[in-house]
């Protein structure tokens, strides 16, 4: 497993190294770190999922400001183009709907930390 890819902090990964190095004994205190750091990525994912919704919402008014100032006569913004939203895929879904969110932990002080 690429720990670097995954987010995790260089101090963890070199305080997971060195659990690894002092063998089997060790599997254990990984398992925890790896939960712990599972759950930090978690919490960040469901960060992003809110600020896409909000990203979502907002194009969505700009696009209604730009219709309305058609219906005005005025120009819209960005050359006359607007961006389209699909109706029938949203981002901003309930945390029940992701097949990301496997439990109902919180996350942990350090979570997301360096």
């Amino acid at each position: 497993m690429r720990l670097k890819a995954t987010g995790m902090p260089i101090a963890g990964m070199q305080a997971f190294a060195a659990l690894r190095a002092e063998g089997p004994q060790t599997m254990g205190a990984r398992r925890d770190m790896l939960a712990e750091h599972r759950d930090a990525v978690l919490a960040r994912i469901a960060e992003l999922q809110t600020n896409l919704g909000a990203i979502i919402d907002k194009i969505a008014y700009y696009e209604g400001e730009a219709h309305e100032g058609e219906a005005a006569g005025t120009a819209p913004a960005a050359g006359g183009r607007t961006r389209r939203i699909d109706e029938t895929s949203s981002f901003s879904h309930p945390e029940k709907d992701s097949p990301w969110i496997t439990h109902e932990r919180t996350a942990t002080r350090r979570a997301g930390t360096n």
